[in-house]
């Protein structure tokens, strides 16, 4: 487990170098890594002091990690609306069904 924290730590530390610039996917393996050692500290039960420590370390870097995080997600939704509206446009230029005229002539 010491190992998997110092990874978590160490990965942590270079996406908050990295801020914005860090892609998705890292995120998402910093995610899966956290996840691993949650389940490994569960099972353990106790940690020892330097293990302590080094989570409280980890711990400082949420605030800046769950923001990016957040901006990403908002980027992402923002970037999947203009596709939406941009179909909605297409599809309303597009439409292919054919309309022909109706006259109906009414006797007076």
């Amino acid at each position: 487990m010491d190992k998997l924290l110092q990874e978590v730590l160490e990965e942590t530390q270079q996406l908050y170098e990295a801020g914005l610039t860090a892609n998705y996917a890292r995120y998402e393996a910093l995610v899966e890594m956290r996840q691993k050692l949650v389940n490994q500290m569960t099972a353990q039960g106790t940690l020892s002091d330097e293990q302590q420590r080094i989570v409280r370390e980890i711990m400082t870097y949420d605030l800046f990690i769950t923001s990016n995080m957040q901006q990403i997600k908002e980027e992402a939704s923002e970037a999947l609306l203009r596709i939406k509206n941009y179909k909605k446009q297409k599809n309303a230029y597009d439409n292919n069904s054919s309309i022909e005229g109706f006259m109906f002539d009414q006797r007076e």
